[in-house]
């Protein structure tokens, strides 16, 4: 594995979370056998209600945590969360998938890379009628001490922004103390679940606990009725992707 990218920390270091699927972009698949995807930008609208959102951690939380995943093949969901994410957005919620990708900073894979693993996740969800309202994704060094880093609040806050999200209604599911905390700090309501990493981390008392995701969305969709269905116009990349079958 390589060292560590040489990223410098001058001020016009980019401090911006990275976005793989975005409200303004869609993404159009080609007919080349590369299966090679085309950036096209869209219009979102404005003036929208706000909406309730489920914000949830990627890797020990919906997909299997393997360590710095760099191989789109290597997507594994934990049994029966794309069909508890569809049960969620039947019932209104946006689903925001929130990740930090430090595989990146650390040099282990670049971004194409790490896109390409986020748009195997969002094909298979699309597959069981799951369509992400977006992925944010930090790729910095834990030692760059960038505000997106979770549990900094810039992707969250990137999010609300951008989806007009109503935060009192919203909720954060993760699988250690990172993200309860971003939860906590951002005025959502967190959940963590028993997946992923054994280590939890230093928890705050009285956070709810449940042992998956299925188990959380079941918790929540039992908390308040929603609105109408979501349904998004497509999903994005940040750059143009090949997937090689």
């Amino acid at each position: 594995m390589s060292s560590c990218l040489p990223i410098s920390l001058s001020d016009d270091f980019n401090w911006d979370p990275r976005v793989s699927v975005s409200p303004s972009l869609r993404v159009v698949p080609s007919h080349r056998s590369e299966r090679q995807y085309e950036v096209i930008e869209t219009s979102t609208g404005g003036g929208a209600k706000k909406r309730p959102a489920i914000f949830l951690d990627r890797d020990g939380t919906i997909i299997d945590d393997i360590g710095y995943l760099s191989d789109p093949g290597g997507v594994a969901f934990y049994q029966g969360v794309p069909q508890a994410l569809k049960r969620l957005q039947n019932r209104g919620y946006l689903l925001v998938v929130v990740t930090n990708q430090s595989g990146i900073g650390r040099g282990y894979f670049d971004e194409e890379t790490a896109i390409a693993v986020n748009l195997a996740m969002v094909e298979m969800l699309r597959e069981e009628g799951v369509v992400l309202a977006s992925i944010y994704y930090c790729p910095h060094h834990p030692e760059y001490g960038c505000r997106c880093r979770k549990p900094g609040l810039l992707m969250v806050e990137r999010a609300v922004v951008d989806f007009g999200i109503d935060k009192d209604r919203s909720w954060f599911v993760g699988d250690i103390d990172k993200d309860v905390l971003t939860g906590m700090n951002a005025g959502l309501k967190p959940i963590l679940v028993e997946t992923g990493k054994t280590s939890k981390g230093d928890l705050p008392e009285g956070v709810k606990r449940c042992e998956t995701v299925v188990e959380a969305v079941a918790f929540i969709l039992d908390q308040e009725p929603v609105g109408e269905p979501h349904q998004a116009p497509g999903y994005a990349l940040s750059k143009n992707v090949i997937l090689r079958s």
